[in-house]
């Protein structure tokens, strides 16, 4: 992968993921500049990570924070958040490769953060300081844009979300 030189703060922030196809997706962002997610295949075996690619938000502005797979690995999303927010959606062809979904899912004047797949299944997406969790409807069809719900699922009241969720293991 490429070299992460944290001269800034959001070049070090940000979520790595491994999803159920051993494809390791991993945030950069270099503010101003770009914001991609790096993909890697990961041989559980060995510990051997191999097959850099690039996914490109094709977005310079705001921050790559939160990554996360669909529970069936069709699908990319990442969370590009700043004065607006906006999930970005790919679809894995295949091979493993990358594709910007489009139509994209609009943009919202909330701070997204961290995504996060459920016991439910259910795909979380942190609202920063609301009482709710956006939801998205991962759509495994690579032709089909997935659904993205701001306010997807209450919090008990008194209780607000911030930029990250629990980390937890939901592949093996």
């Amino acid at each position: 992968g490429s070299d992460h030189a944290v001269t800034v703060a959001e070049n070090g922030q940000g979520y790595m993921k491994l999803g159920g196809n051993n494809i390791l997706a991993v945030a950069l962002s270099t503010p101003g500049t770009s914001n991609v997610v790096e993909l890697f295949d990961f041989a559980d075996s060995t510990g051997v990570i191999s097959n850099f690619r690039t996914a490109d938000l094709n977005n310079p502005n705001g921050q790559v924070y939160g990554v996360e797979f669909s529970p069936g690995g069709n699908k990319l999303f990442a969370t590009l958040k700043g004065a607006t927010s906006q999930v970005v959606e790919f679809f894995i062809d295949s091979i493993g490769m990358p594709y910007l979904m489009q139509p994209p899912i609009p943009p919202v004047n909330e701070e997204l953060g961290a995504i996060q797949v459920g016991p439910d299944g259910q795909i979380y997406v942190a609202v920063n300081g609301e009482q709710f969790l956006g939801t998205i409807q991962a759509n495994e069809d690579t032709t089909q844009v997935s659904t993205f719900l701001l306010n997807g699922f209450g919090l008990l009241g008194g209780t607000n979300s911030n930029l990250g969720l629990p980390n937890f293991i939901q592949n093996i």
